[in-house]
């Protein structure tokens, strides 16, 4: 039996581990200076003054903002194009500031915003990934075996939570191998763990049970590794058979 669920989360609380994250404001402060006018520099202080420099938590990025001209100001529309796009992403969390800074400088301004956001990305997806496996260990399910946008944890029992991690939030977990009924209470005890490990839930889009049938491409990948260690077990232990009913060949003693 196994059952499936779909959650989208609005963001995961980095004070839990006591981690702290820059927010992109930081790295832009200073790399602007001559990369466009003064009046446009002077307008995307203005937008970002007052934003912290560090964050205590992380949600997906967003969709680009609107890259309508700034009307109250005196700026061309390609620079309030620009100044939109870098205020925009201005709050995002980042990680390793200092290779962003040396990224971006080697990039044009222009390129700084989907930059900005594509770390972004990867630091939510990981910071996930991390309260995710942490939520899992809690569950004794500590075998973890992370791939890319996907986790499989599993117990010493051959249960497994199998989980494929989108960038925009939308989180996909099914519980797989429990043939008892328990996969519901377990499933249960899964999202009660998340929210300890400071991942916060938005909403639950779907929640059904499967009957078995992995439904993710993680689910998937446990079930064809786990077939495959059978099938090899299997064929170790006939091996073993044959060779135990080997007789010794007979002796012609004089």
């Amino acid at each position: 039996m196994s059952e499936l669920i779909t959650l989208t989360i609005s963001a995961v609380a980095l004070q839990v581990t006591g981690v702290t994250l820059a927010a992109a404001a930081s790295v832009l402060t200073g790399l602007i200076a001559g990369r466009m006018s003064a009046q446009g520099r002077r307008v995307l202080e203005e937008l970002t003054g007052n934003l912290p420099t560090t964050l205590d938590s992380i949600g997906p990025a967003k969709p680009s903002a609107a890259t309508a001209p700034l009307g109250s100001h005196s700026l061309s529309v390609g620079e309030a194009r620009l100044v939109t796009e870098l205020a925009s992403v201005a709050s995002l969390a980042v990680g390793d500031t200092r290779r962003l800074q040396e990224v971006l400088q080697a990039r044009p301004i222009e390129q700084w915003a989907g930059i900005i956001r594509q770390e972004h990305q990867q630091v939510f997806r990981q910071t996930l990934t991390d309260a995710i496996s942490r939520a899992c260990r809690k569950l004794e399910f500590g075998t973890i075996h992370p791939a890319g946008d996907q986790l499989v944890a599993e117990d010493r029992k051959g249960r497994a939570i199998a989980v494929q991690i989108g960038e925009d939030g939308k989180v996909r977990a099914e519980i797989l191998g429990i043939a008892d009924g328990s996969c519901h209470a377990q499933l249960d005890r899964f999202l009660r763990t998340l929210a300890e490990e400071g991942v916060q839930i938005a909403k639950v889009n779907d929640r059904r049970w499967t009957g078995g049938a992995p439904n993710t491409n993680a689910g998937r990948r446990w079930a064809a590794q786990k077939g495959a260690r059978l099938r090899a077990t299997q064929a170790g232990n006939a091996t073993d058979r044959r060779v135990k009913a080997t007789k010794n060949p007979a002796r012609i003693r004089r």
